[in-house]
């Protein structure tokens, strides 16, 4: 069941200015979502989950130098593919020097993508175009493997993720909890109901050893 959306909401929103914006499940329309992307300028958070791709598409032509939370879990046929034409940087900017290629979301710090048909190509994209993550959410993405895992623990992301959910991941291996182990900030990894792993490694792990560990 989806909300609609009316002119009248639109032009609310823009008069209130809100910094955490909510347009989960809505059939908000790519024209109307580039509309109002473009007048919050300084909005810190967006939720378009359960929308369609091709409106949540508006933001493929949208700069959001704010944006710390971005929701896109469940967003309806959004592919690896798309994910890379979110996260690039804009097109101008593709012609400037390679360190100051920057994507449009590069300064989010909490990812969304629950749900979605992703595979590990797109943890590459992660690791490229979202730098300052910390929170991460890939539960239920089901062709997410062990891979996926050892891309983030190989980069720089490795010293910045404090909260990675991985829930549903049917792929993942026990593989994955000895990567994990590399991760020096991580505090809780979600890996209840990955059906390839242990019980005891199935569930909601806290890491409070890496701290102590690193501190000794």
């Amino acid at each position: 069941r989806q909300r609609s959306i009316t002119p009248p909401m639109l032009s609310g929103i823009i008069r209130r200015q809100p910094v955490s914006l909510n347009l989960g499940c809505t059939n908000i329309s790519k024209k109307q979502l580039m509309w109002l992307i473009n007048r919050l300028p300084g909005l810190l958070e967006l939720n378009v989950s359960g929308c369609a791709w091709p409106a949540v598409s508006a933001l493929c032509q949208a700069v959001c130098p704010c944006l710390k939370l971005l929701d896109l879990s469940r967003v309806e046929d959004l592919k690896d593919s798309h994910l890379r034409e979110l996260l690039a940087p804009p097109p101008e900017s593709r012609t400037a020097p390679s360190e100051s290629r920057v994507g449009r979301f590069q300064n989010v710090t909490e990812l969304r993508l629950a749900g979605l048909d992703l595979t590990d190509a797109s943890s590459r994209l992660l690791v490229r175009h979202t730098p300052q993550l910390t929170r991460l959410d890939l539960s239920h993405c089901l062709n997410v493997s062990d891979q996926t895992v050892r891309n983030l623990t190989v980069s720089p992301l490795r010293e910045s993720l404090t909260h990675l959910n991985l829930a549903g991941c049917v792929k993942l291996t026990e593989e994955c909890v000895q990567l994990l182990q590399c991760c020096s900030a991580l505090q809780t990894v979600d890996l209840r109901s990955c059906s390839l792993l242990s019980t005891e490694s199935g569930q909601l792990l806290s890491f409070p050893f890496l701290s102590s560990s690193s501190s000794s």
